[in-house]
């Protein structure tokens, strides 16, 4: 996207009024949408609350604060993950529940097919269903 920006400068020495126009590149600075809310939730915290939690979670997860600056920034897109684990412990010192945690939709899973499914695996094998 292309932006002119008109300048105005003024010169105190000379009294005089310098008049400039240039056109720039804007690049598109759309907000990152990362794939867990951990954000979001250390957001959500007054500001010196806030800063006490982003030192007291690395040590209580036994991982780097670097590492936990990179899980804070893995953006949707990214084959990077937390370890369910971490996601789970997360999710339960922020007092919410697990699928708070990440910004996609996670899918419901009917229960029937696997019902169906061990049923039939048993049958394969000559066993009664379990």
């Amino acid at each position: 996207m292309k932006k002119t920006i008109h300048l105005i400068s003024y010169n105190h020495k000379t009294s005089t009024v310098f008049f400039k126009s240039h056109t720039y590149n804007f690049i598109n600075m759309t907000k990152k949408k990362y794939k867990f809310k951990i954000e979001e939730k250390l957001n959500e915290l007054p500001f010196d609350e806030r800063n006490k939690v982003l030192k007291s979670i690395p040590q209580q997860l036994e991982i780097t604060p670097g590492t936990f600056y990179s899980w804070r920034r893995i953006v949707l897109e990214s084959k990077q993950d937390i370890p369910s684990v971490m996601i789970a412990a997360l999710a339960k010192m922020f007092d919410c529940p697990i699928e708070e945690m990440f910004n996609t939709e996670i899918p419901t899973i009917s229960k029937t097919p696997i019902t169906k499914s061990r049923s039939s695996i048993a049958g394969r094998f000559g066993m009664s269903s379990f």
